[in-house]
């Protein structure tokens, strides 16, 4: 029995639990988890100058949930051709913020889901960067909000879907659909409230 309660004290008081390949980081009203292939594997860690990639050669997801909150320098989801990558920003409050470049689909597969007031931010956008890469991104939601700062590509080289539904908002200054041969960009707007602003073109 002594055991057993110092165990569950230690569980409820470790702010970083590894088990299993799985990084949780726990705070008072939010919560982190990364598993799979992330690298760094430890969020917490991160920084305004990390290159953070999920599913860099194989299968890697992040959480950022109920008001939780992660900043890194670029953020790459889905990075070499056989990776899968996926994110998913989720809950009021919960912000994953990369002060230069996301990439949503380097050359792999990348996902990401911004959905009941989640916010997610960076300087460039891209989904479906390189020629054979697959990303998709979808802001569900009133209050769920993705904003570029600058550019935002959907398909620049591969193929790249947009979706902004249930009140969800995209706002950036310029966005191409499709770049190079071969390259599809999509962008879907459904639902009352949802909306997609360009200051530039």
């Amino acid at each position: 029995m002594k055991l057993f309660l110092f165990l569950q004290r230690l569980l409820h008081t470790l702010p970083v639990i590894l088990m299993a390949g799985i990084f949780m980081v726990s705070a008072v009203h939010g919560a982190v988890t990364a598993s799979g292939d992330v690298d760094p594997a430890d969020p917490s860690t991160w920084t305004d100058e990390t290159r953070a990639y999920i599913g860099e050669y194989g299968t890697g997801e992040l959480t950022i949930t109920n008001g939780g909150s992660v900043s890194n320098d670029d953020g790459y989801v889905g990075v070499f051709s056989g990776s899968m990558g996926k994110v998913t920003v989720d809950g009021d409050g919960s912000v994953w913020t990369s002060d230069d470049y996301l990439l949503v689909g380097y050359q792999g597969t990348g996902e990401l889901i911004i959905t009941k007031g989640g916010s997610v931010s960076n300087n460039n956008g891209y989904v479906g960067f390189d020629s054979g890469s697959t990303g998709t991104v979808t802001v569900e939601g009133e209050g769920s909000v993705w904003t570029t700062d600058y550019r935002l590509y959907v398909g620049r080289e591969g193929i790249g879907a947009l979706t902004i539904s249930g009140g969800g908002a995209v706002t950036g200054d310029s966005a191409f659909l499709g770049g190079g041969s071969g390259s599809l960009g999509s962008v879907a707007l459904d639902g009352e409230g949802s909306i997609w602003t360009l200051d530039g073109y």
